[in-house]
């Protein structure tokens, strides 16, 4: 992406459809979404922690990124998700009959809880580490 200015001193920058950011300089650097995925699961589904992930990205791909940069692109992520999650929860409460489970399990010593709530259609998971009350 480059950026130039015109005669008329009016700033133009180019986009691409697949560009996650208009940042330029040094705030330009991007992760690509199978790249921000592949991040996503080691840490969240995998449980490695963001510096390991940022260090696989690395090793394996060249990607350099650091585990705060990580960090921010997996909430700005997360931000995306929500609308569809609270669609699934809504999918969920209007189902003619739901199923529920909630299972326990220790990680380090403390004290997990899953919840599950599953419709005809859709499933709906939350986990935490402390009773929701």
């Amino acid at each position: 992406m480059s950026v130039t200015a015109h005669k008329c001193g009016k700033r133009v920058q180019g986009r691409d459809p697949k560009q996650t950011s208009d940042a330029v300089g040094a705030a330009a650097s991007q992760i690509g979404p199978e790249a921000l995925s592949l991040a996503a699961m080691l840490n969240k589904q995998l449980g490695i922690p963001l510096g390991k992930t940022t260090t696989v990205l690395q090793q394996a791909f060249g990607l350099s990124l650091t585990p705060g940069g990580l960090s921010q692109a997996l909430t700005r992520m997360a931000a995306q998700c929500e609308p569809t999650y609270q669609n699934l929860i809504t999918q969920v409460r209007s189902a003619v009959s739901v199923t529920m489970d909630e299972s326990g399990w220790r990680v380090g010593g403390r004290l997990w809880w899953l919840w599950a709530a599953v419709s005809d259609d859709t499933t709906h998971l939350r986990h935490s580490s402390r009773p929701r009350l």
